[in-house]
């Protein structure tokens, strides 16, 4: 309960400053957790979670997200 809290309170701040999408990068299963999390929050923030940190992949998946916001 205290992380999804944790959770709820960044999306939140993220929300306030106008932003819309979160982007999280983690190797291996480092970002499971998080996305659990968002996955039981009540949240409309977009977080998008990167599974591979290597240069060419993230250059990627960035070039597919809007990241204006």
């Amino acid at each position: 309960p205290e992380r999804l809290e944790a959770m709820q309170r960044v999306l939140a701040q993220f929300h306030a400053a106008g932003c819309t999408r979160l982007v999280v990068v983690g190797t291996g299963g480092s970002s499971l957790g998080a996305a659990a999390l968002c996955a039981l929050s009540a949240q409309t923030a977009s977080v998008h979670f990167m599974k591979n940190c290597d240069a060419e992949s993230i250059r990627r998946e960035l070039d597919t997200l809007p990241l204006d916001r």
